[in-house]
Parts: structure tokens; sequence; C-alpha cells
């Protein structure tokens, strides 16, 4: 069996510039345990590959890779994936699933796979993934490369999440959204964002980390508008919020709070939202729930 999480968004996602002076897409990643990809895979008295449902064509297409390189192709394998989470609305289904079928078969066949190759796999079979197969310290993904940009000296710091969806109507196919174009001012903000993000990491700053994603989510605000955006990042600062951070290519939206945050600012907050429109579920110190999970 293989267990993964889905993920609520980015803290930061843009353009990075390495040591080469390269320029890379890239993201940190904010797992989200409470959305789930299962995936079962037993060795089959059949050659070939019974996988269901067919229509998670991603997961099966990287189980096909995953046989392929590592040469049990001739081998016979059943395999079955299952999840709890939403497609279209960045909560990262077609990674977890992925992750899921390639951990389960890796088991099934007794093979060792690492997280980074777990993670190129993903990118051959998705054109662009995340980095939710990593765990422990936070890390800075080129989600269309497989390659991993930076490892933190952390993990996040623990935080509390106000999630809720800004668009249920409108999902958003990653691969059919065109990645976004940004300025040079964007890409050297980029560059002060990551060193602020490692700064965060490192010392448990999550109001620096809630500044990071809210500036992130500005940025990417004219690539894919959410829904009253302006008046979820005044009602955050206006109830206590730390920051809001956003999928870069789906709906999921989050209001940061801190893990003690008190009763009264939480009910403004959600009622804030329920008065814009939304349907607001809170959940508390997140990051800190993010179970490990194989």
């Amino acid at each position: 069996m293989g267990i993964a999480n889905g993920h609520h968004g980015e803290i930061l996602q843009g353009l990075f510039v390495d040591e080469d002076g390269r320029r890379h897409r890239g993201l940190i990643t904010l797992a989200f345990p409470y959305v789930q990809s299962a995936a079962w895979a037993a060795r089959s008295a059949t050659p070939g590959v019974e996988f269901s449902p067919m229509a998670r064509k991603k997961a099966h297409r990287a189980v096909m890779i995953f046989l392929r390189n590592h040469h049990k192709r001739a081998e016979g394998i059943s395999v079955q994936v299952g999840s709890n989470i939403p497609m279209g609305f960045g909560l990262g289904s077609s990674t977890a699933d992925v992750v899921a079928a390639v951990r389960a078969c890796a088991r099934a066949l007794r093979c060792s796979i690492s997280p980074t190759e777990i993670f190129q796999i993903a990118v051959q079979a998705e054109e662009a993934s995340d980095g939710t197969m990593f765990q422990g310290k936070a890390r800075l993904v080129a989600h269309r490369e497989g390659r991993v940009l930076n490892t933190f000296a952390k993990r996040l710091p623990h935080f509390g999440l106000v999630s809720f969806n800004a668009d249920p109507d409108r999902p958003v196919e990653t691969i059919c959204f065109e990645p976004a174009r940004y300025d040079e001012d964007e890409v050297g903000e980029f560059q002060e964002l990551v060193r602020m993000a490692a700064r965060a990491i490192a010392t448990d700053d999550a109001a620096l980390l809630g500044q990071i994603a809210t500036r992130s989510a500005i940025i990417n605000e004219r690539f894919l508008p959410q829904p009253h955006f302006r008046e979820v990042l005044e009602f955050s600062q206006r109830s206590g919020g730390l920051g809001v951070q956003v999928a870069h290519s789906g709906r999921i939206v989050g209001v940061m709070v801190a893990p003690d945050i008190g009763v009264k600012h939480l009910k403004r907050l959600l009622g804030g939202l329920r008065e814009i429109g939304f349907l607001p579920t809170y959940y508390p110190a997140t990051v800190a729930a993010a179970c490990e999970v194989e």
C-alpha cells in the first residue's frame, strides 16, 4: 500500500535564479494531510499492468515509467488508486495519486525508491508536479524539472489555516494553465522572498512566512485572479491573520493564522468570509499536524 498527502497550494511560487545564473520555475508546497490518495498494489500471475480507475491517467503513466526504470515491465501487477482529493482546485490530486501509486508498486515489487526518483517520475507523468513526496525539511523545488533547488533548515513553522474554495464552479487544469510570465522586478523580488523564507523557516517565524505567502499570492494574482482577493487580504489583516496563501494554479485559498488564535478573532474571520460568500473551514496547526506517509 502507498499513501500520499495532498497539499493546500503554495507558500511561494515564482521564477528563481540559481548560482549559475540559470532560471527555474519553482515553488514551496504547503502539505495538507487532511486530503490524501491511497494506492494498493499486488503481484499478478498475468503479465502486464491491471490499473484502476483508468481515469487517473497520470498515475497509470507513472506506474509504467516506474516499471520501465526498474526493469519490471515483464512483471504482472494489479494497482488500484483511491482519493478524497477534489480535482482541479489546487490540492495536488494528480501528484498524490502518482506518489501513492509508485510507492505501492515499489513495495509490492520490493524495489527501493527515493523521494527524488518519485519526483522525477511525477514530472515525467504530469509535466508539472509539486514537492509533497519529500518529508521533513521544507524544500524549494523546480516542479517542471524534477529537481530540488533548495533544502531549508527545518520544516515550515506551525500555523493554523482557514481554508476555502474561492471559485468552486471554475476548476483549473494545471497543464492547460499557461505558466506565468514574470517581469524582471518580480524575478528580483522572488530572490528576496526565498531568502526571507529561509530565515522564516530557520527561526520558526510563522508571521514572516505569512508575509512571504501574501506577497507571492499578490504577484501571481494577475495571472490567475481569485474572486474577492482584495477583500480577503483586507479582512485577514483586520482579523489578525498572518497572511494569505493560494493555490497558484487552482482555486483554494487559505488565511494563515497563529496556532493560538483567540476565539474572538477566529469567529470574526470565519464570519467575514461567510459574508463575502465563501464556506471556510478552520484547520488548527495545519503544518504541525502534517503526517509523514510512505
